[in-house]
């Protein structure tokens, strides 16, 4: 089920490929030690694209950028939205000890792997939730449920892909993975009511109207917390682009594919291709390359009101303050200039190179901290950040 959010999360992303990546998020997928989740840089192949030269007043016209008011109250439709948003991510599960598992079935299993007629590290698991279709497993895994009913044992004969970078011991090695189905989940919508509350809640509360008072204040602190974002988001929103430079569009278009890509991989393994991934969820190639134009499109409006603002507030990227970035960013992380660049060309590949896009980035910091400090906040409890 995670793994169906974080697709859907990928394919809604589109001004975020500038701003939406935390270092700390990009540190531990591609530069930490979670090698699991790691892209070889051995894989990318392509060259940057050459952005025209343009110039950003020609192409934007720019909102009002100070005092931006940001109402911090919450809303009744926002506080239903949100109340649906959690219906919706907590189903209700029934668990059923009899029937037959088939594609998009959510199982519990356990299964004992062996290589050799060894089992190995990771290789076993008891109680585990998956979706079959969707559970990230070597190829075969699925396709081997499929088909077995509860309570039933099973031998599936496997091999590992090669390279398989989970483990590179286990590159291309037969595997049996002893599998049993110990019931199917049957997932149903749920609806707010004082039991279900007591049910997801852990017992923190007892009743709707607790739980309602409790999001809405979750809610409040949010919109708090996040007031120089949303402030950003209503100066994107109230600009308006005049002329869309192509080849600005085309980089960052190439740039968030590969994104998609490389955070696909990273996620499934080698066990599920990117197409695969996509069709699963409803998409094609045609609504892929729809998202792909538009989410495009957004990041280069993001860039541009980046530009502009810098322009008229004299902020510049200067080589020595472009590196004093990338210093601070790197010693946080503690890692290596080389090491920060490599991640880089792993996760967002060469269409935007690494010195133009931390330009960007730079650019960014400076220009969300001056629209932060200068936005007018209403209606809150405390002023966050203020």
């Amino acid at each position: 089920m995670k793994k169906q959010h974080l697709v859907v999360a990928i394919l809604a992303v589109s001004a975020a490929v500038l701003t939406g990546c935390s270092w700390d998020d990009f540190k531990a997928k591609f530069v930490g030690n979670d090698k699991e989740t790691t892209v070889s840089g051995s894989a990318v192949s392509g060259s940057a694209v050459d952005v025209e030269d343009y110039d950003v007043n020609e192409c934007i016209t720019l909102a009002e950028y100070k005092g931006v008011e940001v109402d911090c109250k919450v809303t009744d439709k926002e506080l239903q939205n949100a109340i649906d948003e959690y219906l919706q991510s907590n189903p209700l599960e029934k668990i059923v000890k009899k029937g037959t598992c088939e594609m998009g079935t959510v199982v519990n299993i356990d299964y004992v792997g062996k290589v050799d007629g060894k089992e190995f590290d990771g290789g076993s698991q008891e109680g585990q939730q998956i979706t079959l279709g969707a559970s990230g497993y070597i190829d075969g895994f699925d396709d081997g449920v499929i088909g077995m009913k509860v309570g039933e044992t099973k031998d599936l004969n496997l091999k590992f892909p090669d390279p398989y970078q989970n483990n590179t011991a286990l590159s291309g090695k037969d595997v049996v993975f002893t599998v049993t189905v110990n019931y199917i989940i049957e997932l149903s919508e749920a609806k707010l009511t004082d039991a279900y509350v007591k049910s997801t809640s852990n017992s923190e509360y007892e009743t709707v109207a607790e739980f309602k008072k409790a999001k809405k204040e979750e809610l409040q602190k949010q919109k708090e917390a996040n007031y120089g974002t949303t402030a950003f988001s209503t100066i994107i929103e109230k600009s308006t682009v005049k002329k869309m430079p192509p080849t600005l569009k085309e980089a960052l278009r190439q740039q968030q594919d590969f994104m998609n890509r490389a955070t696909i991989a990273a996620q499934f393994g080698s066990s599920v291709s990117f197409e695969t991934a996509m069709a699963q969820y409803g998409m094609n190639q045609e609504t892929y390359d729809q998202m792909l134009d538009s989410s495009a499109e957004s990041s280069a409006k993001v860039q541009m009101i980046i530009e502009a603002i810098a322009a008229k507030e004299g902020i510049e990227a200067t080589d020595e303050a472009v590196q004093d970035y990338i210093q601070q960013n790197i010693k946080s992380a503690n890692v290596t200039e080389e090491k920060y660049r490599e991640a880089f060309l792993d996760y967002y590949g060469p269409a935007v190179p690494f010195d133009d896009f931390i330009k960007t980035s730079y650019l960014y910091s400076k220009v969300s901290a001056l629209v932060e400090d200068n936005a007018k906040v209403k209606n809150a409890s405390t002023k966050s950040g203020k």
